[in-house]
């Protein structure tokens, strides 16, 4: 019996010895990494590692922010020290929150940022989300859950620092520099959407994606823009140059403002934007008067074929001199 018991913790004490060396291995090498994260979203924690290894190459960064529109813009395209950090329902709380938390640890010089009607809801409504949940509630992503203090304070901090003694196979490539096959990271800096033919669609079904309903019916009559403010107001006191973007949307997504009724309150949204103190440029009327086949993946979301383009007139618009 204590045979058995003295080879019970040898075995016990060998095993907490390896996981320890094996940790220490990751550490030493690879680093401690704060925002390695334990989402249950596998695409979000990915763009955010390889966020954090863009970091890490880099002296200074530029941002491309916003929801699931802000694909429209390729960071490739754009430069080597672009990078496009949006996701679906992203919205300008979530992006304040992520530029408040990462300008502490990288340079930022300039962020184009996509602009969505989900961008002004009422303060309370970002204000008091149940963060825990961590899923998608209306207008916003609960992936930035760890942003918030008291996850960014408390339990984000232990269970990240646990995260990050594990050694993973993912570690192991990076260890050895080597890349799985067919990983493709590129898909973090071009849009890769296929296209889809809208005027075959539009001949059947004319509400498409019902976007314009999913864009306008939750909005109140009232426009709260007060974390557009003071998401200008960070970047000034940071010294980052921003940009807000309303990006190019189809025919058929003006057609069904106009059938909808939805004209009128869109208008007066920019035209509440254009009062602001911010540089707003609105770019939704881009390529009606031009032939937007394959431009589009949905009546408001671009495919690749659009995303060069647009990242085209972006280029010539705000970056050549």
């Amino acid at each position: 019996m204590k045979l058995f018991f003295k080879k019970s913790i040898f075995l016990f004490l060998s095993i907490s010895l390896i996981i320890l060396f094996a940790a220490l291995i990751k550490v030493k090498f690879l680093g401690f990494d704060n925002l390695i994260l334990f989402s249950k979203n596998n695409s979000f924690t990915k763009k955010l590692i390889e966020f954090e290894n863009f970091k890490k190459e880099r002296d200074n960064i530029n941002l491309i922010l916003g929801s699931s529109l802000a694909g429209s813009m390729n960071a490739k395209q754009l430069g080597k020290n672009w990078f496009n950090f949006s996701n679906g329902h992203q919205n300008i709380y979530n992006s304040y929150r992520f530029v408040e938390n990462h300008s502490k640890t990288i340079v930022i010089d300039s962020i184009f940022i996509s602009i969505q009607n989900s961008d002004f809801l009422p303060r309370t409504h970002y204000e008091k989300i149940d963060w825990a949940k961590k899923s998608s509630s209306l207008r916003m992503n609960n992936n930035f859950y760890i942003f918030e203090e008291i996850f960014v304070n408390v339990r984000f901090k232990v269970n990240s620092f646990f995260n990050n003694l594990k050694l993973t196979s993912s570690d192991l490539n990076r260890l050895f520099n080597k890349k799985k096959k067919n990983q493709n990271t590129h898909d973090f800096y071009h849009n890769k959407s296929k296209p889809k033919n809208l005027d075959s669609i539009y001949v059947i079904n004319k509400q498409l994606n019902n976007r314009h309903n999913q864009y306008f019916l939750f909005l109140n009559d009232k426009i709260d823009t007060y974390y557009i403010e003071k998401f200008q107001s960070m970047c000034d006191s940071l010294g980052i140059k921003v940009f807000f973007i309303s990006t190019p949307k189809s025919k058929y997504y003006h057609y069904n403002l106009l059938d909808n009724d939805f004209k009128e309150k869109n208008n007066a949204i920019k035209n509440m934007l254009k009062s602001l103190p911010i540089k707003f440029y609105d770019y939704e009327h881009l390529t009606v008067e031009s032939n937007e086949k394959a431009f589009y993946s949905d009546e408001t979301h671009m495919a690749r074929k659009g995303a060069r383009f647009f990242t085209e007139r972006i280029i010539l618009d705000f970056l050549k001199n």
